[in-house]
């Protein structure tokens, strides 16, 4: 089992959020009520950009195509039910994005956005991140940003300009969080790679309600509410989160104190009912992240 914490190479001074009305050269009727923006972890070229809008941004249902002007990729996909959506584009976080969407045949959203600097926007806030934000979540109008070492996530409402800070998720100490997934409307669970557990956390009050740990790896729980134990090993280096009905899938690394592969990784499935282990899935290759 690793002890080291884990070192990310991820840096946040060049986090951007782009974002715009939502109008454009509608039609159909369809008044937008979010924003469409575009978020990065840092700038730069080769960079995973979220493309996305926020909460009423399109209609639900809708065909939404996005693409990148700079290198002509195209990805296409729908409004959800709350009128949000959401591709990923790895590209230079200069280059500009058109985003087509047509309801019942009707253009009702047609624009370019472009890039702003989220240090620019919510600098007062930004001096408050942790010092290695390891993902960041779009749901709705609010971005979930994850702080490995600062053990925290800050959420921010997208809706505001600027966007900002409303409350942070605070898990225990030396948890070194890297990533999470949505449960329902008010909970998400979080992967805590150095503590070697998983945090069932309340995104709507910002409590930390379960801690999802072995007894051998169990140290100090607070401020979470809840600890529920599970064998040993269940978790080594937790990496990625995803949640499908009523199950999460935990990817594990499963690496050793210097880092390297201590065998194949895999997965663990959880009960959302129980927080309970159902099953252990082997992976076929090493450092299993995602």
């Amino acid at each position: 089992m690793r002890l080291l914490l884990t070192i990310f190479v991820f840096s946040f001074f060049g986090a951007v959020f782009i974002g715009c009305d939502s109008g454009g050269s509608g039609g159909g009727g369809f008044v937008p009520t979010g924003d469409i923006l575009a978020v990065a972890e840092r700038a730069g070229q080769n960079q995973t950009i979220k493309v996305g809008g926020t909460e009423g941004a399109v209609p639900p249902g809708s065909t939404v195509s996005v693409t990148n002007l700079s290198t002509s990729e195209t990805q296409n996909t729908v409004g959800l039910a709350d009128g949000s959506f959401g591709p990923t584009f790895t590209g230079n976080t200069n280059d500009m994005f058109n985003v087509l969407v047509t309801n019942n045949g009707n253009v009702v959203i047609d624009i370019e956005i472009g890039v702003t600097l989220l240090r620019n926007a919510v600098e007062s806030d930004l001096a408050q991140l942790g010092s290695v934000p390891a993902d960041i979540q779009i749901r709705g109008s609010r971005a979930y940003v994850i702080n490995g070492f600062s053990n925290n996530i800050q959420i921010f409402e997208l809706n505001q300009n600027p966007p900002q800070l409303l409350f942070k998720i605070v898990v225990p100490p030396d948890s070194n969080p890297i990533s999470m997934d949505f449960f329902g409307d008010n909970q998400a669970y979080v992967a805590n790679n150095t503590g070697q557990s998983v945090a069932v956390v309340n995104i709507s009050n910002g409590d930390c309600e379960t801690l999802i740990v072995s007894a051998e790896d169990q140290g100090t729980t607070i401020p979470c509410q809840n600890v529920i134990n599970v064998p040993s090993n269940t978790f080594e280096e937790p990496a990625g989160v995803l949640t499908v009905n009523d199950k999460v899938y935990i990817s594990n690394n499963n690496l050793d104190e210097n880092f390297s592969s201590n065998g194949n990784g895999f997965i663990t499935v959880l009960s959302t009912a129980t927080q309970q282990v159902l099953d252990t899935i082997a992976a076929t290759g090493s450092n299993t992240t995602s």
